[in-house]
């Protein structure tokens, strides 16, 4: 999750103001980056095991 010194570079940046951080934040978007594909893949699995619920298809391995 993004905390609010992020938000706040976020603004910023779209003003069009920057406070030479570039760095710090592109480094905070791309950590951003790494949780988000994380918790798709995990959403994405669960998806995967409602939809073998749904079809009565019960996987082999949980």
């Amino acid at each position: 999750m993004i905390d609010g010194d992020a938000a706040a570079g976020s603004a910023s940046t779209r003003s069009g103001t920057t406070s030479g951080n570039e760095a710090q934040r592109l480094e905070l978007l791309e950590a951003h980056r790494v949780q988000v594909l994380a918790q798709l893949e995990s959403v994405t699995e669960n998806l995967r095991l409602i939809d073998h619920k749904i079809a009565g298809r019960w996987p082999t391995a949980l």
